[in-house]
């Protein structure tokens, strides 16, 4: 059993508010300088946002009906909002600047402040990711790489959360659960980043029947959404795959040669955040409770750029498809800067 956490008291609401405050203040005035930038594909995703809220169904136009998009969730939500009045164009950087707001909170969930003292770690995490290139561009950008991001940082939050309180019901898995099976419809290679977090919270939980069965309550809502949508997409449109995937997946040699170019630019582009994640990850990686952490994060730090090499990286400007990279090394550095912390509070040490 372990030993109450003598250091912590109770999260400070205020403390919250004010690192988020900063955090959001730091990403607009980044995210300005970037204005009126606004991605030429965006506007597909609107157009079938438009025509949906006009009542012709999820179409480009009248006729044949055909799967231009492969962003369900993000073009529903700005249909939404659309419905409401509000322009697209500013539905869209609306929901653009609430995905990457919700990343902040996310990371403030995960290691909340309970003093100005151990703010640190949170609020230089927050600013490491709001002041990349990729969350400020993609923040006005209009594509759906914001609500990807915002819905990855709450899966996350919730399954670093678990491991201080292990022996919590399965609900909080269920949570997390159902926040994966939301990417599995945000982004038609969604599927494969809910596998990626799927199999890096098991290996941080261990070989054992118990990691199985939590695995698996984590996967099966994934799963759940992946297989409606392919129903609908089935019955409305008759095809197996978006049209948009059909038309650009292709795994040759020169798809890998230019999705190489892309990730050592992209890296290159945030290198301080890189080096101090891996400062971060190394600094951590010898202790129980933050070695578990770890692994959930590398995992798909790892994998997730192999996976942009073998499909050719992205066409699109600012890294767009690097911005999972940098929320999740915005939460290596938060979690060695909260371990740092804790040496200076023995009551609070990991075990």
């Amino acid at each position: 059993m372990e030993e109450p956490h003598i250091c912590q008291p109770k999260t400070r609401v205020w403390l919250i508010v004010v690192v988020l405050g900063v955090g959001c203040l730091v990403l607009a005035v980044h995210a300005w300088r970037y204005m009126p930038f606004f991605s030429d594909d965006a506007l597909i995703s609107l157009r079938y946002a438009e025509r949906l809220t006009e009542g012709h169904g999820l179409t480009w136009n009248d006729g044949e009906r055909v799967e231009g998009y492969s962003n369900l969730l993000w073009l529903l939500l700005c249909a939404g909002l659309g419905s409401l009045g509000i322009d697209l164009i500013t539905a869209a950087r609306i929901l653009g600047f609430l995905g990457m707001a919700a990343v902040f909170g996310a990371i403030l969930y995960a290691f909340r402040p309970t003093r100005l003292a151990n703010a640190p770690p949170g609020l230089i995490a927050i600013l490491l990711v709001a002041l990349s290139g990729p969350t400020a561009v993609w923040a006005i950008g209009g594509l759906e790489q914001p609500l990807l991001a915002g819905l990855l940082a709450w899966s996350v939050a919730i399954l670093v959360r678990r491991f201080e309180h292990p022996d919590r019901p399965l609900g909080q898995l269920l949570a997390a659960g159902t926040v994966l099976g939301l990417i599995a419809v945000t982004r038609a290679d969604g599927l494969l980043l809910c596998g990626l977090l799927c199999a890096s919270y098991s290996l941080a939980c261990g070989i054992s029947f118990g990691a199985v069965k939590q695995t698996a309550v984590l996967a099966v809502p994934a799963l759940l959404f992946s297989a409606a949508q392919l129903i609908f997409r089935l019955s409305y449109y008759g095809e197996w795959a978006p049209n948009t995937a059909l038309v650009k997946v292709a795994l040759t040699r020169h798809h890998a040669d230019l999705g190489l170019l892309y990730l050592s630019r992209g890296l290159t582009a945030f290198l301080p955040l890189l080096i101090l994640s891996g400062a971060a990850a190394l600094t951590t990686l010898w202790h129980a409770r933050s070695r578990r952490k770890l692994v959930l994060l590398i995992v798909p730090v790892v994998l997730w750029p192999a996976y942009l090499v073998v499909v050719g990286g992205d066409i699109f400007p600012a890294h767009r498809r690097l911005l999972v990279l940098v929320v999740l090394l915005g939460f290596v550095v938060a979690q060695g800067l909260t371990w740092l912390e804790q040496r200076s509070c023995p009551g609070s040490q990991e075990s």
